[in-house]
């Protein structure tokens, strides 16, 4: 089932920075790299079907699942580039 909105499809990550902070790290987003283990929040602005289902860890084989897309890798990318995934993903089901 194709859904379509007329606004632009704007996908928000957030994440875990616990291991960071308690390291004393002071990497920046794009530099930070998803590990195994991270919890991940995504949203997609304007679509509050996809709100509580954005709420993911990292599997121990490095995937997340998420909603009409499926299983994405994460470990091993920064979140602006799992961003830019899951974006693609999901314009195929939002204009």
């Amino acid at each position: 089932m194709k859904i379509t909105q007329s606004r632009p499809l704007k996908v928000f990550l957030f994440f875990s920075f616990s291991a960071l902070l308690l390291g004393g790290g002071k990497a920046l987003a794009q530099d930070y790299v998803i590990g195994v283990g991270d919890k991940l929040n995504i949203s997609v602005l304007g679509e509050a079907d996809l709100k509580d289902k954005g709420r993911v860890t990292v599997r121990p084989d490095g995937k997340i699942s998420y909603p009409l897309i499926g299983e994405v890798k994460a470990s091993g990318r920064t979140p602006i580039q799992l961003r830019d995934i899951i974006t693609k993903k999901l314009s195929e089901y939002y204009n």
